[in-house]
């Protein structure tokens, strides 16, 4: 056998790597065959020895076909998927691998894999444990000593009847407790809801396709190289970025960006987990650039806007519904996130820097009614790759979301309108989960 061979043969044996298929091979995996490629490569690299090699810049060349020496400042995809993974595995441990025997885990900050055994529960004694008085003393043993005397069979009479009174009492407490399941069961277990499942469910309506319209990026470039803002009406009729015939305009570099089609990759991954949330709910996704998109398109349906206004216009339709909203400064280039009516202890306005010394990172989640009655519309807005990051991850964490809607359900399958803003450290465009800093619901 080749070195190589037994290398194989050596890799198919350990248990870490039979464990790395079974999750690649889950339900949350199969459809998503680069976080799939990701977990593979770096898993395969650390148990061939290979960890130290395990950086951004490798994976984005072997695992995503980015070019050698591509920049990580202005390409997050690793980062960006290292988030989903972290996800996708906390769901498969959660679901499909509850019975593992080994817990897979991509800690922050890194990219080498980490394993933990889950020890195996003890089965349940035969009769209760004796306490350390009641053990057999040593002269039962046959050695001397001032131990007290063992008990006989009529001394541990009563002991055994009152277990056995206890058993009985355990056992039919049990069997009401089992009865009373599953008649609610049968009833259709009216106290159990997600108000995060209905929320999704209520974004998907079966009756149309759900927009989903990503920033355009293009945008935010015109705007900060000629230092203006871009209204909605000026977005729409596009005189922004067209070219004078007679080559006077002093802002050609500018307007040749603003004609591209750009968006972020935080955006594209959110697009693609909405869609696959949207099979999930047998719903539908209609995807539009935020410049082919009409008035009449958000009439028809429910809709997923990305970006704040800078960045899509779109949104500033929705400013009179909102009390939070993000802003930028002409001239400065500096977002704020916007309080319109602060209620006492509230902020008015946070400020975010390019470069934000902090390391913080800002977002806003609103589900607000749209222009037609009975549809809506759900608006995610970052201050930053970062910052979209933790709103992404925010809208997709069920029990959280559950947690702060359940209060405000008005009533079952009924989801209030709210919005949130979310504060999260940002460390080199990745964000860690995020905390509510002020919230509304109506």
């Amino acid at each position: 056998m080749s070195p190589a061979d037994r290398a194989t043969s050596g890799l198919e044996a350990d248990p870490r790597w039979q464990l790395v298929q079974r999750v690649a091979a889950s339900s949350g995996f199969v459809r998503s065959a680069r976080l799939s490629e990701f977990l593979l490569f770096v898993t395969r690299s650390m148990i061939e020895g290979q960890a130290a090699k395990l950086n951004e810049q490798e994976i984005g060349v072997r695992v995503f076909g980015r070019s050698s020496g591509y920049l990580q400042s202005e390409d997050n995809i690793v980062r960006a998927n290292a988030s989903r993974l972290r996800q996708r595995l906390e769901e498969y441990f959660a679901t499909d691998g509850q019975s593992e025997p080994i817990r897979i885990s991509l800690p922050r900050g890194g990219y080498v894999p980490e394993f933990s055994a889950i020890p195996a529960q003890p089965a349940a004694p035969d009769r209760p444990a004796q306490r350390p008085a009641e053990k057999t003393p040593a002269s039962s043993r046959g050695i001397s000593g001032h131990g007290a005397r063992p008990r006989n069979a009529r001394s541990m009479l009563p002991i055994v009847l009152a277990v056995a009174a206890l058993l009985v009492i355990c056992g039919a407490v049990f069997l009401l407790h089992r009865s009373e399941v599953r008649a609610a069961s049968s009833a259709g277990a009216q106290s159990a809801f997600s108000p995060s499942a209905d929320l999704w469910a209520t974004v998907f309506d079966r009756s149309s396709p759900t927009l989903v319209v990503p920033a355009d990026s293009s945008l935010m470039l015109y705007e900060s190289l000629a230092d203006r803002d871009v209204s909605l009406a000026q977005y729409i009729n596009g005189d922004y970025r067209a070219m004078p015939d007679d080559g006077t305009d002093n802002l050609k570099m500018p307007k040749a960006l603003a004609q591209r089609r750009l968006t972020s990759m935080a955006d594209l991954e959110f697009t693609a987990l909405v869609a696959a949330k949207a099979a999930q709910s047998n719903g539908k996704v209609v995807i539009r650039y935020a410049r082919d998109l009409e008035t009449d398109d958000l009439r028809r349906s429910n809709a997923v806007l990305l970006g704040g206004r800078y960045v899509n216009p779109w949104v500033s339709l929705f400013d009179d519904e909102r009390k939070f909203s993000l802003i930028r400064e002409s001239g400065t280039g500096v977002l704020y996130v916007e309080n319109r009516a602060p209620a006492a202890g509230e902020f008015d306005r946070i400020p975010f820097h390019p470069g934000e010394p902090q390391h913080l990172a800002y977002a806003l989640v609103a589900y607000v009614p749209n222009l037609r009655e009975g549809t809506h519309v759900l608006i995610l807005e970052g201050t930053s790759i970062a910052g979209t990051e933790a709103a992404v991850d925010f809208i997709f964490d069920a029990p959280t979301l559950d947690a702060l809607l359940t209060p405000h359900m008005k009533s079952l399958k009924s989801i209030p309108c709210f919005e949130f803003v979310l504060e999260s450290n940002d460390y080199s465009g990745t964000a860690t989960k995020a905390k509510v800093i002020a919230s509304r619901f109506w």
